[in-house]
């Protein structure tokens, strides 16, 4: 399986805590495989995906901080 890492820290480089979900897509394939995160220390969340192809993925994330703040997070990436 591949292991899908984010870290996520504020403009002062202070990790910002709060629960992560999301899934990873391929849009042209209409793949969607839903994420499980886990923490993984301050500010930091990892899930294992088990992905029916290499190659590339678009991640979309939301990221529900303690404080309230909700953030979306897309970025591609590129499985091995």
């Amino acid at each position: 399986g591949n292991v899908v890492r984010v870290a996520v820290t504020d403009r002062d480089g202070q990790p910002v805590p709060g629960v992560v979900e999301g899934v990873l897509l391929r849009p042209l394939e209409g793949a969607e495989l839903a994420l499980d995160f886990a923490a993984a220390g301050p500010g930091r969340w990892i899930a294992f995906a088990e992905t029916p192809a290499r190659g590339q993925w678009e991640a979309r994330l939301t990221l529900n901080a303690r404080r309230g703040e909700r953030f979306d997070i897309r970025q591609r990436i590129v499985l091995r």
